[in-house]
């Protein structure tokens, strides 16, 4: 019987932990998640403040022309 019970308490915080992990890491189901992961996504996605410069319009704009000194 101990050679059994060796085997279950094992097997048992296996399935327990496995069933935690599982609850734990599952995506949410409720009616809001939906729409609050797709506006997540549209945040992310979404330019920062402002449009930036084109690199060779901002290179323009620091070029030193010849003779000017600098």
């Amino acid at each position: 019987m101990t050679a059994l019970y060796f085997l279950l308490i094992p097997l048992l915080v296996v399935v327990v932990a496995s069933v935690y992990l599982y609850l734990r890491g599952r995506k949410p189901t409720g009616l809001h998640s939906g729409i609050d992961g797709f506006r997540k996504e549209m945040h992310a996605l979404s330019p920062d403040s402002g449009p930036r410069p084109r690199r060779f319009e901002s290179d323009r704009a620091r070029r030193v022309e010849p003779g000017e000194g600098g």
